[in-house]
């Protein structure tokens, strides 16, 4: 449900909307701005990868901002590189925001990506005490969003898929803070991985660790 919390970086809802389910709101506001899109609300709690992969037939593009449990971000790797459809995903920490994208077949994956950060810690992920103001979290969903618009229309190549792009907003300054490449005999994503769970997936991540 809406909290007052919320308003302070939720731009979908108003006081107005305060108790009300978080769903039927956003849907209700999006419809409001262009009366012309089909919109299928969804509502469900995300325990694995199961829970996921009945979604993505037909889909062309996953736009993942859930941030809850922990390990959802392998979830949806696994279900979307299953499905060979590509992600996007990022979130918004105190003073940083971070996004990245992974597109099946081409780039590295979450795993790859886990498997590789054991060598390189320069990488810190947001954390997942959400602190973020409005201006913040609309700066990081805006370069989501504009991520989305190259995958889907082609107007320019993603730029983000193997490629964490990190905006420091204590400086303004935007850039590559990662980068992984596809590991050839990742477990997920490699071309004679067989499908394995996502704690099968994390267990090999802390192994290389």
């Amino acid at each position: 449900s809406v909290e007052l919390k919320n308003l302070s970086r939720q731009f979908l809802y108003t006081e107005a909307d305060i108790g009300e389910p978080k769903l039927e709101r956003a849907v209700a506001r999006a419809r409001a701005l262009n009366s012309g899109m089909t919109i299928t609300p969804v509502e469900r709690r995300v325990t694995g990868p199961d829970d996921i992969a009945d979604l993505l037939p037909g889909i062309d593009l996953v736009l993942a901002v859930i941030d809850q449990p922990a390990e959802v971000r392998n979830w949806i790797n696994e279900a979307c590189i299953a499905a060979s459809v590509p992600f996007i995903t990022g979130g918004v920490g105190v003073i940083r925001g971070a996004y990245w994208s992974v597109s099946p077949g081409t780039s590295g994956c979450q795993a790859c990506l886990r498997a590789q950060q054991g060598t390189d810690r320069r990488i810190a992920f947001p954390e997942q005490v959400n602190r973020a103001i409005g201006p913040a979290a609309g700066l990081v969903g805006s370069l989501i969003g504009l991520e989305a618009v190259r995958y889907l229309t082609g107007f320019a190549p993603p730029i983000s898929a193997g490629r964490m792009w990190l905006a420091d907003l204590a400086t303004g300054q935007i850039d590559i803070g990662y980068s992984w490449e596809r590991v050839p005999d990742c477990p997920v994503c490699g071309r004679d991985a067989a499908p394995i769970t996502a704690r099968e997936a994390a267990a090999v991540a802390v192994e290389v660790q």
